[in-house]
C-alpha cells in the first residue's frame, strides 16, 4: 500500500516522523522509501543481514544469477582490527515485540555498527584478539555455553558473517600474516537455496524416508 501511494504528501511527511521515532533522520521522500521497502521490519540489528536474508543467503542468491561463487573477504586474511576511526556514538531503531527500542550503535556517514547482538560480541572479542584462529576459538567456545548442540556451527557462522559485513562496511581492517593460518570456509551452498536438480534429489530422499502406518 506505502509503495503504490506515494502521492499523498502529508504521509510522507509522516513517515519521516516514523522514522524519526526508529532513530533515522530521512526526508519525506526517503523515509516514504525506507517504509514502503520494509523499513525496520526486516532488519535483524544485531546481526549481519540483508532484509529477510542472511548475508550467506544473499551471497547465494547473487551466485545463482551470476553463475558462479563469490569470495569471502575474511577467507584472504589472518589479522582484523576493529576501526572506529572517524565514527560517533548514536543510536538506531530496532523493533521488537511491538515497541521500538533504541540501540546504541557507532555512525560513520550512512554507516552504522550496532552495539548489541552478534556484532557487539564480536566487537568485544576483537578488544581482546586480533588472529582469526583466536577469534574463531573464542566464538565457538562462548557459542556452545549458550546455545544447543545442533545449533552451534549456525550460530558460529552467524559471526563470521558480522565479520564479513564488518570487514567490507570499514569497521574492521585486515591484513594477512603469512607465518599464520587462514580460515578455511567452505561453499556458500547450503540446505535452504538449491538449484532445482538439487531440491528435486532432497525431496526424493526425503520422500523414501518417510513411512505412514
Amino acid at each position: 500500500w506505502y509503495a503504490s501511494n506515494g502521492c499523498f504528501t502529508d504521509l510522507q511527511d509522516h513517515c519521516t516522523a516514523i522514522a524519526k521515532d526508529a532513530g533515522l533522520k530521512l526526508n519525506a521522500k526517503d523515509a516514504w522509501r525506507w517504509l514502503s521497502q520494509g523499513g525496520f521490519t526486516t532488519e535483524f540489528v544485531g546481526r549481519a543481514s540483508l532484509g529477510s536474508f542472511d548475508l550467506n543467503s544473499s551471497r547465494h542468491l547473487v551466485d545463482r544469477f551470476l553463475g558462479g561463487e563469490q569470495n569471502r573477504k575474511i577467507a584472504q586474511y589472518n589479522i582484523f582490527k576493529l576501526n572506529i576511526r572517524g565514527a560517533k556514538k548514536d543510536k538506531i531503531g530496532d523493533l521488537r515485540d511491538g515497541k521500538i527500542n533504541r540501540v546504541p550503535c557507532y555512525r560513520r556517514g550512512d554507516v552504522t555498527l550496532p552495539l548489541a547482538g552478534i556484532y557487539g560480541n564480536m566487537i568485544e572479542i576483537l578488544g581482546q584478539t586480533s588472529d582469526i584462529a583466536t577469534i574463531y576459538n573464542t566464538v565457538v567456545a562462548n557459542v556452545q555455553n549458550r546455545v544447543a548442540p545442533g545449533a552451534v556451527m549456525g550460530t558460529v557462522t552467524s559471526y563470521l558473517q558480522a565479520l564479513e559485513a564488518m570487514l567490507i562496511q570499514g569497521w574492521v581492517t585486515a591484513k594477512l600474516d603469512p607465518k599464520k593460518p587462514k580460515l578455511e570456509i567452505s561453499s556458500t551452498t547450503g540446505r535452504l537455496i538449491r538449484s532445482e536438480d538439487a531440491a528435486r534429489e532432497a525431496m526424493t530422499k526425503a520422500k523414501g524416508s518417510v513411512k505412514f502406518n
